[in-house]
């Protein structure tokens, strides 16, 4: 199992035209929104076990206050240059496909739109607006990074500063996918003769587990 964690800088200084875009920093309210973010990301307790960041500064100074609260050294950061020269969703998968098989967990720290493009490639209907800040935690039923392809991820947690009456429908969904094609898999390798059968006798149970996991998790 593979967890990939994507984080879309905090709100930085507005674009100038007199001024390179590579150049904006984070304003007082962005290193408010990420110091709140990490704190959040950090309640989950995962501990990445790579981080890599777009070498822009918004995206880095968020990825260094994440780093801070969760006593990762800043100095580890990779910083990933296509990740702000390609701005798009293949260069994330690109990157995955490179990941040491003995690591579990990377978070990414990039921009809109290819952070949100990315998301969408890894998932089935993602249509959230992905807010400055916010955090999406994907679980992969993968062991080989080497072998994550499009619509094969499943979205198990998403933080984000401002509420979005979306997200607990969409968690639902996947959570819902997620222990279902996990059962399957399971099931396929010790009973497949009677997988169809057991699946169909567990709905019930899985439903009343996700809606417990969903109180838990969102804290409703």
């Amino acid at each position: 199992m593979k967890l990939i964690i994507l984080v879309r800088h905090a709100t930085a200084v507005d674009r100038d035209i007199d001024s390179p875009d590579f150049d904006r920093t984070l304003v007082k309210k962005g290193k408010k929104e990420s110091t709140k973010m990490a704190n959040i990301f950090k309640s989950h307790q995962i501990q990445p076990d790579i981080w890599i960041s777009s070498p822009a500064p918004r995206a880095l100074e968020t990825a260094q206050i994440f780093a801070k609260i969760l006593h990762y050294a800043d100095s580890k950061i990779l910083q990933e240059d296509k990740l702000y020269t390609d701005n798009s969703a293949g260069a994330y998968m690109a990157l995955i496909h490179t990941m040491p098989p003995e690591k579990n967990s990377v978070i990414f720290f990039g921009h809109d739109p290819s952070i949100s493009d990315f998301a969408a490639l890894l998932l089935k209907n993602f249509e959230l607006n992905f807010q400055k800040a916010g955090v999406l935690v994907i679980t992969l039923l993968q062991e080989d990074w080497k072998l994550i392809r499009a619509g094969e991820g499943f979205l198990t947690a998403v933080e984000f500063p401002k509420s979005d009456q979306r997200i607990r429908q969409l968690l639902k969904e996947n959570l819902d996918n997620l222990i279902t094609t996990h059962n399957k898999q399971l099931l396929k390798t010790v009973f497949p003769k009677y997988q169809s059968k057991i699946l169909k006798s567990m709905k019930g149970l899985t439903d009343k587990v996700v809606k417990k996991i969903l109180k838990i998790i969102t804290k409703k």
